[in-house]
């Protein structure tokens, strides 16, 4: 399985997953995986970061469009927005790669989500 123990310190993060176009932010647990595809206007550098969930709930409070910046040498990321910024440690660790435990799906069921 993708998930080993040695990937369990990483799945306490968010993996911030940004692409030359797109990127994503993914978190997992071991027996479940959340893929969201998040909005972009500009990516210099692609790259892999590994958020702590507090660095994403204390985001809630910074308002407007958010520039990231990563300081690779010092492991840090930092989001500003219009009121303020928000300056974290990233985790020091691989992500499993996500991508090749998402199985494919032959059939597919559209319904209401108010009905779960």
């Amino acid at each position: 399985t993708p998930f080993t123990e040695k990937g369990r310190y990483a799945l306490a993060g968010v993996l911030l997953d940004v692409r030359p176009d797109k990127a994503f932010l993914v978190a997992a647990d071991g027996a479940h995986l959340a893929v969201n595809r998040i909005d972009v206007r500009e990516i210099q550098k692609p790259g892999k970061y590994i958020i702590l969930p507090e660095t994403l709930k204390a985001l809630k409070s910074i308002e407007g469009d958010l520039t990231i910046k990563v300081n690779s040498k010092e492991n840090i990321i930092e989001f500003t927005g219009t009121n303020g910024r928000v300056v974290s440690r990233l985790i020091d660790a691989v992500f499993p790669d996500y991508e090749k435990v998402i199985p494919e799906f032959v059939e597919k069921i559209i319904i209401d989500k108010d009905l779960l």
